[in-house]
């Protein structure tokens, strides 16, 4: 039988909005989905960043970081890790 991943998207409506709400509240940014995952720009510092979404049972896909240059975006202060890059990385909600 084959396994069957909802997309992020699919998922109920408060288990979404429940990550949303982890993520905003420990400095992050949704940027986007992609299949299971909610894509968030990471603040810096991250550690504490990570130990508030792993309490509030969000799932760090560890392959996923990347830092991506910014263009013409400005964000955040808080969310620039080397001048000009954002941290991004996959999270999904523990099963």
């Amino acid at each position: 039988m084959p396994l069957t991943v909802l997309a992020f998207h699919d998922l109920p409506h408060h288990v979404r909005m429940a990550a949303r709400e982890a993520i905003d509240a420990a400095g992050g940014h949704v940027a986007g989905y992609c299949g299971p995952y909610v894509q968030v720009a990471i603040p810096n510092p991250a550690g504490p960043f990570f130990q508030a979404l792993e309490a509030a049972g969000l799932e760090l896909d560890e392959r996923s970081l990347h830092l991506f240059p910014l263009g013409s975006d400005q964000p955040p202060e808080h969310l620039r890790h080397r001048r000009g890059f954002w941290l991004f990385g996959n999270f999904s909600p523990r099963p």
